[in-house]
């Protein structure tokens, strides 16, 4: 198969077996898959760095960190709907090749669906950090050591393509937390396609913490980057016109802090249990919530904090937070029979 002819639907359909675990990924034919690759470049690369939308009911992910069968079970569960991926699609992988899988029934789902379906970029989503979290390894391994590494290069080329941040309405959506900006314009003028490390700012996006203590301060994760608390997150979420962030990056801060203007999520099985709360392990947010979790945006005022379906229970609604017109947001547990029996069920399995 040669450049620029057009992929067929049987390279298509092994493509998908592949991502979604139905075939063995490592029988991908190189030329198409290498060919799709830079297709998919080509998409995420005419996007600008800060993406702004109108307000819409949208479903917004959070890392997944290598578990296809969450993305793939979100993608079933939404086929219709705006999805906005948080970044970190690679890393913390537990079954081999799950780090490849996802990242490439990821850019299937983009390659088909360009225009509803935003892959934000994360900390993970660079050439310093996906050369020694798995995802190189594991492409080594499926096409040798030459093809892997021309493969890597071009997962890498991808990752340093994605847009870094989305604005919708009263919302700003990334990876980490806010940078240091005094305007929206700032994120707008951010250059795309290389690594964090050659721009502060964006080294700030894919690297921030919001932290339940107020202070801000540099963060020990990586070096240019901060933790800031209630206060530092109110004047930038005021420098940049919104009243909530919607992020992921840190497990332990999952959930919603700021009296909801902090909405923290990861929707990876691995991080599935919240913290036990200990002296080493503290849950760094303000009202946690367990599961994988999800953002629902209603387009209008309201945000409702989901678990994918766990214990039988389906999905459930665990926090939602309002956003008037007229004043800062405010966020509430939402208590139903289905909640206090998963809550149940994860404080039982937490312990064991």
């Amino acid at each position: 198969m040669g450049k620029g002819q057009p992929l067929s639907r049987a390279f298509f359909e092994q493509l998908l077996d592949g991502a979604q675990g139905k075939a063995d990924v490592a029988t991908l034919p190189w030329e198409p898959l290498s060919q799709f690759l830079e297709q998919v470049l080509a998409i995420v690369a005419a996007e600008p760095a800060l993406i702004e939308w109108a307000p819409r009911a949208t479903v917004v992910v959070g890392d997944t960190h290598s578990d296809v069968q969450t993305s793939n079970a979100v993608l079933d569960a939404y086929p219709s709907t705006p999805l906005i991926f948080l970044g970190d699609y690679s890393g913390r992988c537990q079954t081999r090749f799950d780090d490849v899988r996802n990242c490439l029934l990821l850019f299937v789902a983009k390659f088909l669906n360009r225009q509803q379906l935003i892959l934000l970029r994360g900390n993970h989503e660079d050439e310093h950090v996906c050369s020694d979290n798995g995802l190189r390894q594991s492409l080594r391994e499926i096409y040798g050591s030459s093809l892997g590494e021309s493969a890597w290069r071009q997962f890498v080329a991808i990752f340093h393509q994605l847009p870094l941040a989305v604005s919708m309405g009263d919302l700003i959506i990334l990876h980490g937390a806010l940078p240091q900006v005094a305007s929206l314009d700032e994120l707008r003028r951010l250059p795309k396609g290389g690594s964090f490390c050659d721009h502060p700012l964006i080294t700030q996006i894919l690297w921030n913490d919001v932290s339940t203590r107020d202070a801000l301060v540099e963060n020990e994760r990586c070096p240019g980057s901060l933790v800031y608390g209630r206060t530092t997150l109110s004047e930038l979420l005021a420098a940049v016109g919104k009243k909530v962030l919607i992020h992921g990056h840190n497990f332990s801060a999952k959930g919603v802090g700021a009296d909801g203007a902090d909405i923290c999520l990861y929707t990876c099985t691995t991080y599935f249990y919240l913290p036990r709360g200990g002296p080493s392990d503290p849950t760094d947010v303000q009202m946690p919530v367990p599961g994988n979790l999800l953002a629902h945006y209603d387009g209008q005022e309201t945000i409702e904090v989901r678990t994918m379906p766990a214990f039988h229970l389906g999905e459930i609604p665990l926090l939602q937070v309002t956003i008037p017109r007229d004043g800062p947001p405010h966020a509430t547990y939402l208590h139903s029979w289905r909640s206090n029996l998963f809550h149940f069920f994860h404080e039982r399995g937490k312990k064991q």
